[in-house]
């Protein structure tokens, strides 16, 4: 079965409108990457942390930019229940926000935590048991209670030492030039059982994960269109997201799509199956107000 990822894409607007008094509200509905934030606080960096025994404590920091598909940030060393991701802010919080996990096939990821930490201009985030080869997303929504959403995505693989999206023999031959050596903050990566030491221990386990195979996904474009607009409040709507393969992939996507409102999952359409390429959501629920919709596909299994 082929297997494929997610893109946004912009194809549409629509008008949710009320008739009280005769009044229109026309308003503009659109695709969009993500939600704004407000200006109490701003995410200044997002980092996967794990203590090294002895060694101490060592930030992989994580590229933000990249969406679950993307070419996300790799975190090499071994993952296990209690995995640190860690959300750091240019000023003090008051909450969490709401915290997410999803992994690569829109699946919520259960066992994960957060609280702001002692600082309190960082969200800690403590993940629940993953297994390896695996990619999430994390989003913290209305952070510190001003209506902040952020997110991180990025990939556990042992071994993939240069976020590669696979382990080869250049990742086998790093580790063995580091063998031998205490763990600082230029080798880090190296020492995959976050023992404190680079050892044959490490060797092991990237020749290991170098004789697994891989297969990428094919990009995807998810196309959204609504089926009335402008319409009246309270008017039954209906969106239609159209999921293609870009070339040179091919198959047909399978999965679903989850329709949301302003970053919101709209009820009932929390995960639409996709049929012949199309996914589908109807709802009467838009309020007489502007409504950023997001079609999100994560690929299939």
């Amino acid at each position: 079965m082929p297997l494929f990822s997610r893109v946004y894409k912009s194809t549409s607007s629509l008008t949710v409108a009320t008739m009280r008094r005769v009044v229109m509200c026309c308003v503009t509905l659109c695709l969009t990457f993500g939600a704004l934030s407000a200006n109490a606080v701003s995410l200044t960096g997002v980092v996967s942390r794990k203590a090294h025994a002895g060694a101490g404590t060592f930030d992989l920091l994580i590229d933000i930019t990249k969406t679950i598909s993307g070419v996300v940030t790799v975190e090499p060393r071994a993952i296990g229940a209690g995995h640190i991701i860690v959300f750091q802010f240019d000023g003090p919080l008051a909450s969490t926000g709401t915290l997410t996990v999803v992994d690569d096939t829109a699946t919520s990821v259960t066992g994960a935590s957060a609280v702001v930490s002692p600082s309190g201009t960082d969200v800690v985030v403590t993940l629940g048991a993953l297994a390896d080869n695996k990619r999430v997303t994390i989003s913290l929504a209305n952070v510190s209670g001003v209506g902040l959403n952020v997110s991180a995505s990025l990939g556990f693989r042992i071994g993939d030492t240069s976020s590669s999206g696979a382990v080869t023999s250049a990742d086998v031959s790093l580790v063995k030039e580091h063998s031998g050596q205490s763990v600082t903050n230029a080798n880090f990566q190296y020492d995959l059982d976050a023992s404190g030491f680079i050892s044959s221990s490490d060797i092991s386990a990237v020749k290991k994960a170098l004789s697994r195979s891989s297969v990428n996904r094919a990009a995807t474009t998810v196309a959204l269109v609504s089926g009335t607009n402008p319409s009246i409040f309270g008017q039954s709507v209906t969106l239609t997201a159209t999921v293609s393969v870009t070339a040179p992939g091919a198959g047909s996507p399978t999965g679903a799509v989850t329709f949301k409102d302003n970053g919101v999952n709209i009820a009932t359409c929390a995960a639409q199956t996709i049929v012949a390429n199309v996914a589908t959501c109807m709802t009467s629920t838009l309020s007489v107000a502007s409504h950023a919709i997001t079609a999100v596909y994560n690929g299939d299994n």
